[in-house]
């Protein structure tokens, strides 16, 4: 079997960058990734401060959530596609490090 030639290759890969980015717009989450770091990044109302701010993190899930209210990502991989919750209406950007 031989490879697709060059010109059938770079428009596959264009349309698979594409499909990426188009995925990644509607997540109600923002991640980049290195062989070191994951960096998420994940909007909320400038009203709360991190103290407001339940979040979790593990190896199959990602939970945002304001403590006992308001939950802007839920995240699991229970499912083939995940469960999310999202609200795209706030401002304020923070980071957590562990």
């Amino acid at each position: 079997m031989s490879s697709p030639p060059p010109a059938e290759r770079d428009a596959a890969d264009a349309a698979a960058k594409a499909r990426e980015q188009e995925e990644q717009a509607a997540l109600p989450y923002k991640w980049t990734q290195t062989v070191q770091d994951v960096d998420i990044t994940v909007t909320v109302p400038g009203n709360y401060k991190g103290k407001d701010l339940d979040v979790k993190i593990s190896k199959s899930a990602l939970r945002v959530a304001v403590k006992g209210g308001e939950v802007f990502v839920d995240v699991s991989q229970a499912g083939s596609q995940g469960k999310e919750q999202e609200k795209r209406n706030g401002h304020k950007r923070g980071s957590v490090t562990e």
